[in-house]
Formats: C-alpha cells, sequence, structure tokens
C-alpha cells in the first residue's frame, strides 16, 4: 500500500475516534482519549511503515481490570491494539476498528469536555433523552443519533448511542 493511501486512512481512522467521542488530550503518551463504559481509552493511529498495512490503531484503557473481561485488552497494561498490517485493505481496515471502538465507545457516558473548547461538564443534549421519541433505523441493531451543544462556546457535534444503554 502506498504511502499517500496510508496516511489517507489513517485520517479516516483519526476521523472514526471523533465520531465516536474521542477528544484530543495527550494523554499518557497518547493523542487521543475517548470515554467508555470501561473508563477512558487512550489512542494513538499509525502510519505502518513500510508497504506493510495501512495503520495500527495503538490504545490502553486506564482501568485494565474493568475492561479486560469484556475487551480481551491485556489484564495487566490495558493495551488492546489493533494492527492492520499484510493484506488488510483500508475500507476493511475501518470497518474492523469501527466495530472495535463501537462495542465499547456506544456504551460510553454522555461527553466529559468539549471537543472544541476542551471545557469540562459544559455538553448539554439538544433533547431531552428520556422523553423524546427516537426513530430507530435498523431493528437488529437499535441506535440513536444524539445532537450536543456546548454552553461555553456553542459548538454542536454528535454521538451515537444505543437504545439499549441507560444515558
Amino acid at each position: 500500500m502506498r504511502k499517500r493511501d496510508q496516511e489517507k486512512f489513517a485520517k479516516q481512522a483519526e476521523r472514526l475516534i471523533e465520531k465516536l467521542g474521542g477528544t484530543i488530550t495527550g494523554e499518557c503518551g497518547y493523542i487521543w482519549t475517548l470515554e467508555t463504559k470501561h473508563g477512558p481509552l487512550h489512542l494513538n493511529v499509525s502510519v505502518n511503515s513500510g508497504n506493510d498495512g495501512p495503520f495500527t490503531v495503538f490504545t490502553r484503557f486506564d482501568d485494565p481490570k474493568r475492561a479486560h473481561p469484556t475487551t480481551g485488552c491485556n489484564p495487566y497494561s490495558g493495551k488492546w491494539n489493533h494492527h492492520y498490517l499484510g493484506n488488510w485493505a483500508g475500507d476493511a481496515a475501518l470497518l474492523d476498528l469501527e466495530r472495535h471502538l463501537e462495542e465499547v465507545a456506544n456504551m460510553s457516558p454522555l461527553p466529559r469536555t468539549c471537543p472544541e473548547c476542551g471545557k469540562l461538564h459544559c455538553m448539554k443534549p439538544c433533547i431531552d433523552l428520556r422523553t423524546a421519541e427516537h426513530q430507530i433505523v435498523d431493528d437488529r441493531d437499535p441506535r440513536i443519533e444524539v445532537a450536543f451543544v456546548c454552553e461555553n462556546c456553542g459548538h454542536e457535534f454528535t454521538r451515537v448511542y444505543r437504545l439499549d444503554q441507560n444515558v
């Protein structure tokens, strides 16, 4: 795979992390942080060297004991890396990464920080999640997209939630 294509897919992986609620924090030597049911998940997207597949996503949970039973992460370090090497096509790698991250991100709490200004506890859903009627797109995987607005800077973004989780 050409370096240019690898970089394109790595950028798409970062956009996926942002879409799922990830924020750039630079904590613990990782660039991204994604709040999950298992606590914070720190992530870095790296272009693989040479022509060896599209990208690798290095991740680590803050609380390995909590995350390990569900994710299979390293029970001591919390590492839960996703290597897309060899013959992985970029699109297939992105779909696989999305599936893995949605398993934990769809269970995440309401966003803690604004991805634009970084202020804590300022995100407010644009609808009342407890009383709003939701349109289910797929009965096999009932999800809704919820819009949030920052009370500090006015930035709006969306996050996808499973209807069977408590928000």
